[in-house]
């Protein structure tokens, strides 16, 4: 189940249930209570057994990714905006693409 969080609309509780789950950066402080660069209060507070990958966007600085071994951050690509709406939707298509296309990023190494 893949779980895209809107954690001011309360969409939160659900969380336990993703495999994927991805969240704006300013929702980590909402959700860990602390720090939204802190790595450690990500998996404390946040990954769980089922997860396999939680992801951070951080508008056009990128995102931060992290898996059960191991996590990173990928540098945002600069475009001209015209306009945000959809870019959350349009960025997990791509995700969502790039992982079903290829199934060797599941196994772990």
């Amino acid at each position: 189940m893949v779980i895209s969080c809107c954690c001011s609309a309360g969409h939160h509780e659900h969380m336990e249930l993703g495999d994927l789950i991805k969240v704006i950066e300013e929702e980590i402080s909402f959700l860990t209570g602390g720090d939204p660069h802190d790595d450690d209060a990500v998996y404390k507070k946040l990954f769980h057994s089922n997860l396999k990958l939680f992801v951070v966007t951080e508008g056009q600085e990128g995102c931060r990714y992290y898996t059960k071994t191991f996590n990173g951050k990928a540098k945002g690509i600069k475009v001209k905006c015209v306009d945000t709406t959809g870019a959350g939707d349009a960025f997990m298509s791509g995700v969502l693409s790039i992982l079903a296309s290829n199934f060797d990023l599941y196994r772990v190494k």
